[in-house]
């Protein structure tokens, strides 16, 4: 068997192939980069609670069923009480108790989620009334500017 018969059937791949692999990619990174720059800045700044469904595909990240069912609302407007009090409660608890028993990289995704969620929640009237008083500064959270 010749060196061409390796390249042209065995190391390409078919064209279905490519193509349908090149829509799957394109389906998961927004294609307008102002518009993924603009809702990262706002992740970043505010936090996940602060976002639509619709900014959540911008950056390529999947929105939960209560923000696919109100389009234009943000997570802040349309979840429960209960289930923002449960999301607090857990990365909470995780920030209070970090005596390795996480995986690694949980104790700072917690920081991060917990250290723009309590300050956007309260500007926006959503924080639960338990955590009022809950003191940030006591975990050495640094919001980045």
């Amino acid at each position: 068997m010749s060196e061409n018969f390796y390249k042209a059937d065995v190391l390409e791949e078919p064209k279905a192939v490519k193509d349908s692999e090149e829509e799957a990619l394109s389906e998961d990174f927004p294609e307008d980069d102002a518009e993924f720059n603009r809702v990262m800045d706002k992740f970043d700044k505010f936090g996940e609670f602060s976002l639509t469904a619709a900014e959540h595909h911008a950056i390529g990240s999947t929105p939960d069923e209560d923000l696919l069912n109100n389009p234009g609302k943000a997570e802040y407007e349309v979840i429960s009480d209960e289930k923002l009090i449960k999301i607090l409660d857990s990365h909470i608890k995780c920030l209070l108790n970090h005596s390795g028993a996480y995986k690694p990289g949980e104790y700072e995704a917690s920081l991060e989620l917990v250290g723009k969620a309590i300050p956007f929640l309260k500007s926006v009237g959503r924080l639960p009334a338990k955590y009022n008083d809950f003191n940030l500064e006591a975990l050495n959270y640094k919001q980045s500017a």
